[in-house]
């Protein structure tokens, strides 16, 4: 996981509201599929909080079973074949993708 701290600077307060803009935003479209999100704190400075969801460290999760990623998701196995050393791709890494298709046959009443 990585953290960003602004350290309470002016520019990083801006970032954190425009983040928590685009995340409201966000919401009113997704209606109930978002995860609240809120920043995080670093002593009394707010932080943002980042982290991958395609790998788990074994450290973190010592009895994870590795899992082959989906060919559609990873085509030349360059995900694979980061997964080395402390890293697994495991059951609770799954990642889910969504499409839009769009019916061009139905017209708009």
């Amino acid at each position: 996981m990585v953290s960003l701290i602004g350290l309470g600077t002016d520019r990083f307060k801006q970032a954190i509201e425009g983040t928590i803009q685009i995340h409201t935003i966000f919401s009113h479209i997704f209606k109930g599929t978002l995860d609240h999100w809120q920043p995080s704190t670093f002593t009394e400075y707010q932080a943002i909080n980042m982290a991958n969801r395609y790998f788990t460290s074994w450290h973190q999760n010592p009895n994870a079973v590795p899992i082959d990623f989906h060919t559609l998701v990873d085509p030349n196995r360059t995900l694979c074949n980061m997964a080395t050393g402390d890293l697994v791709h495991c059951k609770e890494n799954n990642v889910h993708y969504f499409e839009l298709y769009i019916n061009e046959d139905v017209q708009e009443k």
